[in-house]
């Protein structure tokens, strides 16, 4: 066995076998976390966890990091934090974060992302769309003031007197703030006869300089674009949809000026040609984890997505249909097990499964029987004596 494995705290000789596994098995409580953990350690290579819900998806992304103690890139997917055709949009900082982690899947810099498994079925736009507005810029290079303040806007880039939040911009005289998602920091860009004189890091709260940069990139703070032929193409597309009267309907005559509070991320797919889901911007080589309660899940949400359709149909706009604006859960049911390198769950797998699955020495502990008179200190090291256990895992 080799060092590494000697440092892994369960299983590091089936670890060391070489046997891809295709099923995890009696891993109770923490330990889930702990063998996710030690798997990235064990190997490096891209991961993702998808958790049946939201408050499984953070508590998971608190014991991995703990547990793995590395400098490994480790990101939830937040949810949008609306229901399924709300009129409401979804915040701007959870639109940014999401941003920002599809900004870095496509350059490879997340170690594990995990998600909650009804983000599966909301449609993203394309990469093409983050491909193509995304800006690097460099110092020296040609860049005018007019040009730099078109692509914010089309990003969706808010203009304010004074940057402080993500999505947001503001211009005085030479010089162009902005926040862009990827960014730990505001950029200050100073723009001299059309060339990028100057980049600097500052302080959003202070608004003074952290550090001069010779070069940063700039991505999309919204998930569609906002420029005029963008809208134009949505609106005629719109139009050609559905039926009726497009001048009754608040969304097509407010789109300019307002989208968001008419419900536009009800109708995303109309400004792209295709659509992708989370599952589409992993690499090639990912490896998948599912917690095996996930994928009833799926089909779950997707009965709230019909259930919500039906119940919010309005005379004053049409609603895109459910086959229209989200995946449906069994093709991506069915998608996730052709690309799933590990199927978890908490209870001891079969041995008819013993080629492909693996099942940890694992065990709950239960103090019940050790001795009444005993502190629990106690009775925790007469239970590990007991049953000859070398470790123990404890948690809140």
């Amino acid at each position: 066995m080799n060092k590494r494995a000697k440092q892994l705290l369960i299983n590091a000789n089936e670890r060391e076998s070489g046997v891809t596994t295709a099923k995890y098995g009696q891993l109770y409580g923490s330990s889930l976390s702990l063998a996710i953990a030690e798997d990235m350690i064990y190997k490096k290579e891209p991961r993702l966890l998808i958790c049946p819900d939201s408050l499984l998806t953070e508590s998971m992304a608190e014991e991995i990091k703990f547990f793995n103690q590395t400098n490994q890139e480790i990101e939830v997917f937040p949810d949008l934090e609306i229901l399924p055709y709300d009129l409401s949009s979804p915040r701007r900082d959870v639109l940014s974060k999401r941003s920002e982690i599809i900004y870095k899947l496509m350059k490879g810099e997340i170690d594990l992302l995990i998600i909650n498994a009804s983000n599966c079925l909301w449609k993203l736009p394309p990469r093409k769309f983050f491909e193509s507005e995304s800006l690097e810029i460099k110092v020296s290079e040609k860049l005018s003031m007019d040009e730099l303040k078109q692509s914010l806007k089309r990003n969706g880039f808010d203009r304010v007197s004074v940057v402080k939040d993500q999505g947001e911009y503001a211009v005085r005289g030479s010089i162009i703030d902005l926040y862009s998602p990827n960014e730990i920091n505001p950029i200050r860009i100073d723009i001299d006869d059309d060339f990028i004189d100057s980049i600097r890091l500052f302080d959003k709260d202070s608004q003074l300089t952290i550090e001069q940069v010779k070069e940063t990139s700039i991505i999309s703070a919204n998930h569609f674009p906002r420029d005029l032929k963008s809208i134009d193409s949505f609106k005629t597309k719109m139009r050609n949809h559905f039926e009726g009267n497009q001048m009754e309907w608040p969304l097509y005559n407010g789109i300019h000026d307002d989208p968001e509070s008419h419900g536009i991320y009800n109708y995303l797919p109309l400004f792209f040609e295709s659509m992708s889901s989370i599952i589409d911007y992993l690499k090639d080589e990912t490896k998948i984890y599912l917690l095996e309660s996930a994928l009833s899940s799926l089909s779950e949400y997707e009965k709230q997505i019909h259930q919500r359709f039906s119940d919010y149909q309005s005379d004053t706009q049409p609603l895109m249909h459910p086959n229209d604006l989200f995946f449906q859960s069994e093709k991506e049911r069915q998608k996730i097990r052709d690309r799933c390198s590990v199927l978890i769950q908490p209870e001891k797998l079969p041995d008819s499964d013993k080629s492909i699955s693996l099942n940890f020495n694992t065990e709950p502990i239960n103090l019940r029987m050790a001795g009444k008179n005993l502190s629990v200190r106690e009775k925790l090291l007469q239970y590990t004596q007991e049953h000859s256990m070398e470790k123990v895992l404890m948690s809140k």
